[in-house]
């Protein structure tokens, strides 16, 4: 996983970025979008924070996928932690993620006595400025992109002194692009999903994706939990998307959650109605301590640096 990515992870939670970009995407241009992106780089700029949540993904109203998180972050101390349980088609499997003393430590799945330690670069051990700033790129993409929908969003001002921004799109509200990328968002999921059960029984067939050969993915998650996530081939169509946050009075984002429904056919005709529903507890802001983990006594085996690895300092 790219390492700027983790971070956002850490913020937004981690697997929700297509889900919370669909609805944002919409959002730009708005009074309720400025609100909660002034909110949100004000959580980024938090030198330590908790981020608890959940993804649950449903198909004609099965749960295909559940996925709990808790993800701590201290970048004065240059730390991390992530604890995540996922459950699908294979079970469910635990997983745990630890940067500390120079090094990434992974631990989880099927051999969860092992711990997986990938040393780190000078470079990667430490947290940068603008490494938790949100992409400025995309950001004016999507604002250019999305003009014309100014009334939709809604901030409410609330008894404890802070705001709730909402967005609530369904049927024709829905604009094209974010018709794409919900399209996408379905198609990536089911994409990822085939590649983590492939990888999973022939590690040296694929790429993962973060387009380093699924053997060097592996060797830090050995046993990657597959779903049973459909392939939407026809008809693919996001209709509807709600979006919530909560900002507390010293403007740091405290809650948030957001729904996409995408409907579409797969290629044996079947349709399927997935729900995407994901929910994020942000705490401890400037007051977080990641966990650590001993490694004494511990059966350790090293990660050995390949060219096609992510970098773990951005």
């Amino acid at each position: 996983m790219n390492q700027k990515w983790m971070k956002r992870g850490a913020v937004f939670g981690i697997g929700a970025a297509l889900l919370l970009g669909s609805g944002l995407s919409a959002m730009a241009g708005t009074s309720g979008y400025e609100t909660y992106k002034s909110a949100i780089k004000q959580t980024y700029a938090a030198s330590s924070l908790t981020n608890q949540g959940s993804i649950v993904v449903t198909d004609n109203g099965k749960t295909i996928a559940n996925a709990k998180l808790e993800v701590k972050l201290n970048k004065e101390k240059n730390t991390l932690s992530a604890d995540i349980e996922v459950t699908g088609a294979s079970g469910t499997q635990t997983f745990q993620a630890y940067k500390q003393d120079g090094k990434m430590v992974f631990v989880g799945g099927d051999d969860a006595d092992i711990y997986r330690v990938l040393p780190l670069a000078e470079d990667e051990q430490r947290f940068h400025d603008g490494d938790f700033d949100p992409p400025q790129h995309a950001e004016q993409l999507m604002e250019a992109l999305i003009g014309n929908i100014t009334d939709l969003a809604t901030v409410q001002e609330l008894p404890s002194g802070g705001k709730q921004t909402s967005l609530h799109l369904t049927g024709s509200q829905i604009p094209a692009i974010v018709q794409a990328v919900g399209s996408l968002a379905a198609g990536h999921m089911a994409a990822a999903d085939q590649m983590m059960a492939e990888g999973g029984q022939n590690a040296h067939m694929g790429h993962g994706m973060t387009g380093a050969p699924s053997d060097e993915m592996m060797s830090m998650h050995p046993s990657l939990t597959d779903f049973d996530i459909p392939a939407l081939t026809k008809d693919v169509k996001v209709e509807d998307i709600r979006f919530d946050a909560e900002i507390n009075k010293e403007q740091y984002v405290e809650h948030q959650q957001g729904q996409m429904i995408v409907r579409g056919t797969d290629e044996a005709g079947q349709t399927h109605e997935l729900v995407v529903k994901a929910s994020f507890d942000l705490s401890g802001f400037g007051q977080t301590t990641p966990d650590t983990v001993d490694l004494s006594g511990k059966q350790v085996e090293t990660i050995e640096r390949q060219e096609h690895m992510p970098r773990w300092h951005r």
